[in-house]
């Protein structure tokens, strides 16, 4: 299925603006059900600053920055996108793998797995001391598939 989205953002000020710095996130992501096949984005008045990013989950970021008097600014993106029928859930996938294995392909994907990422590193916060590690290590010894120690800690067989 094809789709032609089209978004504007407009803004009136009461007064004139003399500077400006927006970020815009408003690019389609392509992902497995849907590829973004084009974009233009129209920004009036036209920035002097322009700068395009992707950030940690893969979004397409929009940095401008208008640096002369306006009373208004539009942002206008016009995307065509083709939706693909999702396959069926995969239910058991990394069913059968090692968990080593399966934290290895998650890094390295970043773009297939961004909604998992995030939970991967360790932070202050989250880092495990040695009752922590010595605990999950009964559930997840070398080899051990993922899926099998998870079920395990709770309670599933």
């Amino acid at each position: 299925m094809n789709y032609k989205v089209l978004h504007t953002t407009r803004y009136i000020y009461h007064e004139p603006v003399s500077l400006c710095h927006n970020i815009a996130r408003l690019i389609p992501r392509s992902t497995s059900g849907q590829a973004c096949r084009s974009v233009v984005m129209t920004i009036d008045p036209l920035p002097d600053v322009l700068n395009e990013y992707e950030d940690f989950f893969g979004n397409k970021v929009t940095y401008f920055a208008i640096q002369q008097e306006h009373r208004s600014l539009t942002v206008t993106v016009s995307s065509e996108i083709t939706r693909t029928r999702p396959a069926a859930p995969q239910i058991d996938l990394f069913g059968h793998q090692p968990w080593e294995e399966v934290k290895r392909e998650l890094t390295a994907s970043r773009q297939e797995y961004a909604d998992v990422l995030q939970y991967i590193p360790e932070t202050p916060l989250t880092t495990a001391d040695e009752d922590i590690r010595d605990f999950a290590m009964q559930s997840f010894p070398p080899g051990r598939s993922l899926f099998a120690a998870a079920r395990e800690r709770v309670g599933l067989k």
